[in-house]
C-alpha cells in the first residue's frame, strides 16, 4: 500500500513531468503557427499586336496572372510543411525514458508493515528501494536529457 508521502511525492513529479511535456507541445504548436510560406508573385507578359486587342488581352492576362498565383500558392501550401522541434526517435527515447522514471517509482512506493505494532527494517530498507529504483529514475533521466539533446536525422 503506497503511504501518503509516497503518493504526494509521485503526483509533484508526474504534474511536473506533464506541465514540461505540455509545455514542449505549446512552443512546437506556437513555432508552427507562426512559419507561414512567403507569398510569389506572378507576372505574365503578353505580346499586343492592334489596339483593337489592347483591351481584350489585358483582360486575358490579369485573368492568367490571377489564376497562375492561386495555383502557385496551392502547390507551395501542399508542398510546404511545419518542421516539429523533436523527430519521432526522440519522442520515442523520451517515453522509454519516462517510463523508467514510472517504474522506478512504483518499485520504490510501498513499505507498509503488516502489523503496526512490529518494525521490520527488511521491508523499508529493502534493496529493491535503495538501489534498484534509484538507478532506474537516474537511467530514466539520463535518457530523457540524451533525447532532447540528441540531434535529428
Amino acid at each position: 500500500m503506497i503511504s501518503k508521502q509516497h503518493f504526494l511525492t509521485l503526483h509533484f513529479i508526474l504534474n511536473g513531468v506533464v506541465i514540461r511535456l505540455l509545455q514542449l507541445i505549446m512552443i512546437n504548436y506556437r513555432s508552427m503557427s507562426k512559419q507561414n510560406p512567403p507569398k510569389k508573385k506572378v507576372v505574365v507578359t503578353t505580346k499586343q499586336q492592334n489596339s483593337k486587342t489592347k483591351s481584350t488581352s489585358k483582360s486575358k492576362a490579369k485573368v492568367k496572372s490571377s489564376s497562375r498565383v492561386k495555383r502557385d500558392s496551392k502547390a507551395q501550401k501542399s508542398s510546404y510543411r511545419s518542421e516539429l522541434i523533436f523527430s519521432k526517435e526522440q519522442i520515442f527515447w523520451m517515453l522509454g525514458g519516462l517510463a523508467l522514471v514510472l517504474l522506478g517509482l512504483i518499485l520504490m512506493s510501498g513499505g507498509a508493515m503488516p502489523d503496526p505494532n512490529v518494525w521490520d527494517e527488511n521491508i523499508i530498507y529493502s534493496p529493491r528501494r535503495l538501489t534498484l529504483a534509484p538507478i532506474l529514475i537516474l537511467l530514466g533521466m539520463g535518457i530523457e536529457i540524451y533525447a532532447i539533446f540528441k540531434k535529428k536525422g
